[in-house]
Parts: structure tokens; sequence; C-alpha cells
């Protein structure tokens, strides 16, 4: 299953870990553009957003398009991934200790 990529224009594509398995850190870091923040979707067990920890700080621009989708204010570059798609400790961490 792919994951989306959503950005601040409301482009979105779909991508997938590079390695095939599951997302590194210093991945979701380069695209997010910073230190990441796992943020729940409302109404989904399986996906999670992936946001700049610091977009609003930084006052990066806001992405409607994924605010809709997880029905808060974000802002940047947005990844919705499945779970699956993270490392093991992914699911029972949360921010970006847990990345491998």
């Amino acid at each position: 299953m792919d994951d989306l990529l959503i950005q601040p224009d409301g482009y979105a594509s779909r991508v997938t870990p590079n390695n095939g398995k599951h997302y590194e850190l210093g991945e979701l870091q380069k695209v997010v553009g910073g230190y990441i923040e796992l943020v729940p979707i409302p109404g989904s067990s399986e996906l999670l957003a992936i946001v700049n920890e610091e977009g609003l700080l930084a006052k990066l621009t806001p992405n409607q398009r994924a605010s809709v989708f997880i029905k808060q204010v974000v802002v940047g570059t947005v990844m919705i991934v499945n779970k699956s798609h993270l490392g093991e400790d992914e699911n029972e961490e949360e921010g970006e200790e847990g990345l491998t």
C-alpha cells in the first residue's frame, strides 16, 4: 500500500519507503524539512500524519488539503502513512525517538 505526500499547494502524490518496507528517520525528516511529529488521524487506527514538529513556529505555509483530511491545522509538507510503514517502536512511541 502506498502512502500519500501532500504539498502545501495541495498537490498530492503516492510515496513508498525507500527500502520498500519502512521509513527511516532521516527519510521522514527530509520530506517534512525538520524534526517530525506523529499526528493521529481521527477515525483511523491504521494511519498517521507525519508533520514538521516546528512548522507552526517556523511559519510554514498552511496545508489546507492535509488539514481537512486530518481535521486540524497543519503546515508544510505532510505525509499520510500506514503505521505498518514505520519501524516497530513507532507504533508504541510518539515523536521521533522510536524511529529507526
